[in-house]
Order: structure tokens, then C-alpha cells, then sequence
């Protein structure tokens, strides 16, 4: 058992029970490990299973313990070594009654990737991934709050994703709004263009009007928005007019004064760079990406309410449906019932949830249609093993893609398939054409070779093929 922290590596914190010590005062176990040791001679040893105990006191090692690894406990004339074969594992010396260690702790080796920190990062990468790239903080109140499992620390790798779909400019200051209720004051903002058709600003208006005033018996007070043709149509303001709504306008060209919508609306669009960058999937997946990343939105802490979440504040209890998250794009198994001999499941891409259903939004990739299931089985694994798309071995695939190279004058390119080590003898493989040559006979001079048709070679090269010939006919260059 070791009080020091510093000293572990391989360390994996776990409630480990109570120590009761002489005094039958208990001191909890807060994780274990292994430490490494370093004796007289230079030798180093390591014990694993160390108890990590911070109210501890003093170092102990146990000696049934290390008996019951094997190795010899012999205690003579004040000294103790713990042997193993002929090899002394451990030495110590008698003082007070009592055996101390000769020799010292190696450390520094703390912050060394271990198992149980890898696992831990692997669940973090796929928390991070099934919330849209949520940040490191949200992860962390989750996790406290004992909702993302197989998490503790919650140390976020770096992301190019989240760096390709959140880079921003520095923020503006907030405004701030005392309102007492929800529905109070609504802020508002439309994000486009989209080329896929609405219903318009008026119609969504009232559909999202008419639901939440049902849900929460209450009406909406105040609507702020920009100056935007959208919000200040005749029609709209009719509505408003009529249901008593009172209107709040930013200054043109001023989105700063309506920052709540302009914030959101960057989230969520933050958010769909992020998931269709990941996965790596066509822009006009963005509609079923942009309604995942607000079912994500919503189950996120968020700063702005005391680190609460938006489901939480609406209605008044916690968000508890986080085992049901997966990665947007992650392979998806949905269960199918044809003939006998017929696989059971068809392969598919998790778009997300659709409203007052139980199931997965599924996209099947064998019909190119949306469907829903509750039967499917989902391989994420893949997408935490993603090769990232910039990486070496993709560049150098990328590099080695054949070009056509167009000349200035009409030039024969033979067919035969020839085989390059790097695109710089690609390209000086096009100043002379080196026609296939018979097993048999010796190598005759280019000069009586008989082709069908004249070949010509481009006028820019002409300088390069009167310098080659001197090697071509073994003529020394200095004889020029």
C-alpha cells in the first residue's frame, strides 16, 4: 500500500473497500496500480496490485504477499531478501524492529498510456462522437452526473473534425435577460439558404407556436428577431398583432443584438460540419444531420442555464436517455424478414430519431431510402477506428493517381503498362519514347528502327533530347 500518488503508473482509480488500520480506524482505497523500484545495485523491480491509500501514513509491502508471487522470504542477521531463484528480487534492512526497503521509487512514468487510461479514452473519443462533438466540459458534468458510462476523466484528444466545423472568430459581448418564465422572451433567426423546399417562417411559426403553448400552458410574450422580409411580412405581423406578441428588432446589419439564435444556429451548423466531416458523407445528408444535432443540443449542459440542459430547464426533469445515443453516419444492422435463405439484417447509416416513434432513423444504403427500426444492431467500433482522411497513407495513395497530360503537338502514347516509382520518373519517362523491344537479337540503333508512322517529339524538348544524345551514343560530354 502507498499513499503517493506520483509514484503510480498503470493506475486505475476504483472504490477498493476500507483499510482498517492498528487503531481500527478505517482509510479508504482510492485506486490501484503498479510501481517501479529501483535497488542498490541498479537493478529495477515493479510491484503490481499496489492499493493506493492517501490517508496512509507510511509505505507497506506486504510480505504474504510477496509469497504469494512466488518468491522466498528470508529474514537473517537484520537483513531480508525476497529471492527468487538464485536472483534477489527485494532487500531490506532491520530498524526498530522493522524491515525498510533499501533502495528508491523511479518515477515519473505517471502520465504513461495504459490499459485502463486507453479504455478510458476510447469511451471519451465515443461519447464525444454520439453527442456531435460535444466539448470536453459537457462531457465532464455528464459524466459526474453519472450519465455517460465508462467515463472518468473526460481528457478530449485533439479533433480535426470539431477544428473543420467549429473555427470562429473572437465572440462579441452578451446582452443579458431577466425574463421569470419560459416562452417569456423567444428569440428567433432563420438559417439558409437551403435548397431544400419549407413550409416558410409564417407556417413554421405557428405549427412551433401552437405546440409549445399546448405543452407548456403558457404564451409566448416576446418575439426578437432581425429585420430580416422573413419576420416583417404583412402576414407575420398580423399573427403577432393578433396574439398579443410584442416584437424586438435587432439594428441592421447588427446579428450581435440577437446573439441567442446566432449562437444556436453556429452550434447546430457546427455540429452537422462536424458529424458529415466525420463520417464523410454528401452535403444532402444535412437536413437529417442538423435535426440529430438538435436532439443532441437539447440533452447538453449548457452554460447559459447554470450548466443545466435545455430538455431539463423545458421540463423540468433530467435528460436520462443517454444509452440510447449513437455515432450520426455508424453502420447500422436493421432486421429484415424475407425468404429462408435471405440474410436477416440489411445494412444501413443511423440518421437519428423520428419524433413519436420507437425506433432508429435508419438510412438503407442498399435502396437509398430513410426507414425506421427498433430491431438493429450497430457497429461503432469502425468509426473510432477511422483512418483520418489527411493522413500519410491516403496522400500517398492520392499522390500516385494517374494525370493526362496534354502536349502541344500530337504525340502517340503507347499502351503498355508501365510501372513508376515516384511521379518525378513519370514525367521524364515522356521525353523519350523507349518503343518494346524482341527477346532475341542484339539492340540495334535507333536511327534504322522502322516504325509505321513518323513520331515527332514536342519543340519544347528539344533542347533536352540534344543533350541526351551524347549519353545515348556513349560520346563523352567534353568532345561537344
Amino acid at each position: 500500500m502507498c499513499p503517493i500518488r506520483e509514484w503510480f503508473f498503470d493506475f486505475e482509480e476504483l472504490n477498493g473497500g476500507l483499510v482498517y488500520m492498528g487503531n481500527d480506524s478505517p482509510c479508504k482505497t482510492a485506486g490501484i496500480g503498479s510501481i517501479k523500484l529501483r535497488n542498490q545495485d541498479g537493478s529495477t523491480r515493479i510491484l503490481k496490485d499496489v492499493r493506493y491509500v492517501p490517508q496512509l501514513k507510511k509505505n507497506l509491502i506486504s510480505l504474504g504477499a510477496l509469497e504469494s508471487k512466488g518468491l522466498v522470504v528470508m529474514m537473517r542477521d537484520g537483513i531480508l531478501k525476497a529471492t527468487s531463484g538464485a536472483l534477489v528480487m527485494l532487500k531490506g534492512v532491520r530498524k526498530n524492529n522493522l524491515y525498510y526497503y533499501q533502495g528508491s521509487t523511479v518515477v515519473g512514468t505517471v502520465a504513461t498510456a495504459t490499459s485502463s487510461n486507453k479504455k478510458d479514452a476510447e469511451a471519451t473519443k465515443l461519447w464525444h462522437l454520439r453527442l456531435g462533438h460535444a466539448g470536453e466540459r459537457s462531457l465532464q458534468i455528464l459524466a459526474k452526473q453519472g450519465l455517460l458510462k465508462g467515463t472518468k476523466s473526460c481528457k478530449l484528444e485533439f479533433c480535426e473534425h470539431c477544428v473543420l466545423g467549429k473555427q470562429r472568430r473572437v465572440k462579441f459581448g452578451t446582452a443579458i435577460h431577466n425574463t421569470k418564465g419560459i416562452l417569456d422572451y423567444v428569440h428567433s433567426d432563420v438559417w439558409g439558404p437551403a435548397k431544400t423546399p419549407s413550409l416558410g417562417v409564417l407556417g413554421i411559426f405557428l405549427k412551433w407556436k401552437a405546440q409549445v403553448e399546448n405543452q407548456m400552458g403558457r404564451k409566448i410574450k416576446v418575439l426578437r428577431s432581425d429585420n430580416g422580409g422573413e419576420y416583417k411580412s404583412d402576414p407575420f405581423q398580423d399573427v403577432c398583432q393578433e396574439c398579443g406578441i410584442v416584437r424586438h428588432f435587432t439594428v441592421r446589419n447588427t446579428p450581435q443584438q440577437n446573439g441567442v439564435s446566432e449562437r444556436m444556429n453556429r452550434t447546430l451548423v457546427e455540429k452537422v460540419r462536424c458529424m458529415l466531416s466525420n463520417v464523410g458523407l454528401d452535403r444532402k445528408f444535412w437536413a437529417e444531420a442538423i435535426t440529430y444535432a438538435q436532439h443532441i443540443v437539447n440533452r447538453l449542459p449548457c452554460s447559459a442555464i447554470d450548466g443545466k440542459t435545455p430538455l431539463e430547464v423545458w421540463s423540468g426533469k433530467p435528460a436520462t436517455d443517454y444509452d440510447s445515443l449513437r455515432i450520426f453516419g455508424s453502420i447500422a444492422y436493421y432486421h429484415v424478414t424475407e425468404s429462408k435463405l435471405d440474410p436477416r439484417a440489411k445494412k444501413a447509416l443511423f440518421m437519428g430519431f423520428s419524433a413519436g416513434v420507437k425506433g432508429y432513423r435508419l438510412w438503407c444504403l442498399e435502396s437509398k431510402k430513410t426507414i425506421v427500426s427498433r430491431d438493429v444492431t450497430f457497429d461503432e467500433s469502425s468509426m473510432l477506428n477511422k483512418v483520418n482522411p489527411n493522413s500519410s497513407d491516403t496522400s500517398q495513395q492520392v499522390e500516385y493517381t494517374p494525370k493526362q497530360v496534354e502536349f502541344e503537338e500530337a504525340v502517340v502514347i503507347p499502351t503498355t503498362n508501365t510501372t513508376n516509382d515516384s511521379p518525378m520518373e513519370e514525367e521524364e519517362s515522356d521525353d523519350e519514347e523507349v518503343p518494346p523491344q524482341e527477346p532475341s537479337q542484339q539492340s540495334e540503333p535507333i536511327a534504322v528502327r522502322r516504325t509505321r508512322r513518323e513520331n515527332k517529339k514536342p519543340a519544347r524538348f528539344a533542347d533536352m533530347v540534344a543533350y541526351a544524345l551524347p549519353v545515348v551514343d556513349d560520346v563523352p560530354c567534353g568532345d561537344l
